[in-house]
């Protein structure tokens, strides 16, 4: 394979990634309905889906970096610093949930996609719930600290429904947009979709 048929399959791959976290950035910024809706969770998916287990998590943890300084530097004004507190535990559990998405993404496929989708959604909802508990979140029904027991740990799962909804719905939606994309851009150029033109380190996936 040569150096110049994979280039321009990477650089298009990029490309959308770059795209996902522009948007990722002007929905921070926008009063808009779909801005409750993450992008990131797709971004780590199709990143799965086309790259190396290194180059997956580098690319995913890489695209919720330079987001993450531009929204708080850029839209916050650098009200929370340059990243927000308890930062280590988010890119942590991404690392996991982008680890995890690579594993089901080896061979590429609508079903795959969609247990990706609820399968990062419930980790992201499990794991960044129980850090927030851990760190002391607040009861929003009497806004005083939840208890330490386990009632309490259940009541923070419960506050943290309405953003596992968004999760998953945003990963969805904004997956399908993505891998739309790529598809449509390979059928309009075979070069690209050809099965002698392996994904970066992988075979190329069939959708």
């Amino acid at each position: 394979m040569s150096r110049q048929t994979v280039q321009p399959r990477v650089i298009i791959l990029i490309l959308i990634v770059l795209a996902a976290a522009t948007m990722r950035v002007i929905n921070a910024w926008a009063v808009v309905p779909w801005a409750n809706f993450p992008i990131i969770g797709a971004v780590a998916i199709f990143s799965g889906s086309y790259f190396t287990k290194q180059r997956a998590i580098l690319i995913s943890l890489l695209t919720l970096l330079v987001s993450d300084i531009v929204i708080n530097l850029g839209v916050y004004s650098g009200k929370f610093g340059v990243l927000t507190g308890g930062w280590y535990w988010t890119y942590l559990i991404f690392f996991l949930i982008v680890f995890v998405d690579w594993l089901i993404m080896r061979k590429l496929s609508v079903q795959r996609f969609v247990a990706a989708s609820v399968v990062s959604a419930l980790m992201h909802w499990l794991l960044s719930d129980l850090m927030l508990w851990i760190n002391g979140s607040t009861d929003l029904r009497t806004l005083k600290p939840l208890s330490r027991g386990v009632d309490g740990l259940i009541q923070c799962y419960i506050q943290g429904i309405p953003f596992l909804r968004n999760y998953l719905v945003g990963t969805l939606v904004y997956g399908a947009i993505m891998f739309g994309i790529f598809e449509w851009i390979k059928r309009s150029n075979p070069a690209l979709s050809a099965e002698a033109l392996a994904k970066v380190g992988r075979r190329p996936p069939k959708l």
